[in-house]
């Protein structure tokens, strides 16, 4: 079968089989399609940006699956869908800012794959979600009580995650979240006190028993001038540190207190493709040479961290001139 005589099919449902290897991309870039169900298969390969083309998709479900990799800009274009279906995969990577395009999106699953960084804000956007299920993934950070602008939202999941801090009480805040039943929190390191879920949804894994709660911290401080991290001679980092502010109830534990982080990059190797950063620094190179590196020490750049630059170009050298592009 030749899936690129398709163009005019409307729906594509084969789940449940025992399909192998990649979608055609006869499939992906269907502008007639409007469902791709390919659930519960033993599909691979990652979601192409060619699916920008299938602009009238309105249901996805590629569930199930060994799908992998980071969510393409290309979904930016699907504006017309409404469930988005991609749970027991192997996708990454962050939840991407163009979701908000997905303003009819009512059904949101992303649970069992390697998401992670923290919940963001803007999901609260996506005021039609009545079903949003982020559990099993690696999210961390604290959740928004804007969150409780999603009025119509019934099932909340984001259980087996690394979120920490308070868990907003809908009941109180100015956001309410009215038709909740559903809300599961557990294996995270939601700070105490823990609220009072049973008074506001219908369920919740969190309401038949004391859970487990860390210590509510403070916010980070600004990070630190560098320092040695063990002595002379060793790595140069810089720290930030928070404090308790409630201690950890019913055998819970308390978060990192100190985070620490590179001073420079180095000795890794970066493509820098802009302006030249610093007025006082200028980098010449041989009109023959094909790619030029050059070590920046501290004093050279300032509070800008950049230690090896890969610097490639062509027709001619590299000036002093600031507005030069690279």
């Amino acid at each position: 079968m030749s899936f690129e005589n398709l163009k005019q099919i409307k729906i594509f449902r084969v789940g449940n089989n025992k399909l192998e290897g990649n979608i055609p991309a006869g499939i992906w870039d269907s502008a007639a399609l409007e469902i791709l169900d390919v659930g519960e298969n033993e599909l691979h390969g990652s979601i192409p940006d060619i699916i920008s083309f299938a602009e009238n998709l309105q249901i996805l479900r590629l569930h199930g699956n060994e799908f992998v990799g980071e969510l393409p800009s290309g979904m930016a274009n699907l504006r017309l869908l409404q469930e988005l279906m991609l749970h027991d995969n192997l996708f990454f990577g962050t939840i991407p800012p163009w979701i908000t395009a997905f303003q009819q999106l009512f059904t949101l699953d992303l649970s069992k794959n390697s998401f992670n960084g923290p919940v963001p804000v803007y999901l609260s956007v996506l005021t039609h979600l009545r079903s949003l299920v982020l559990s099993d993934n690696q999210f961390t950070g604290e959740l928004d009580e804007t969150l409780g602008n999603l009025e119509k939202l019934k099932y909340f999941l984001i259980n087996d995650n690394n979120m920490e801090g308070p868990v907003p009480d809908w009941s109180r805040t100015s956001q309410k979240l009215y038709d909740l039943e559903m809300l599961f929190l557990t294996e995270n390191m939601w700070a105490c006190p823990p609220a009072n879920y049973s008074n506001w949804t219908t369920y919740t894994d969190m309401s038949d028993r004391e859970e487990p709660c860390a210590c509510l911290l403070s916010s980070w401080s600004e990070w630190s001038e560098c320092h040695e991290s063990f002595g002379p001679g060793s790595v140069t980092v810089q720290t930030r540190t928070r404090t308790i502010l409630q201690e950890a109830q019913n055998g819970g534990r308390c978060p990192d207190l100190e985070e620490y982080r590179d001073c420079k990059i180095h000795p890794a190797r970066i493509l820098f493709n802009g302006s030249i950063p610093v007025k006082e620094l200028c980098i010449g190179a041989g009109i023959t040479d094909v790619v030029t590196e050059v070590d920046l020490f501290e004093w050279y750049t300032g509070d800008i961290e950049i230690e090896n630059i890969v610097i490639n170009y062509t027709n001619g050298a590299i000036n002093c001139n600031r507005d030069q592009e690279w």
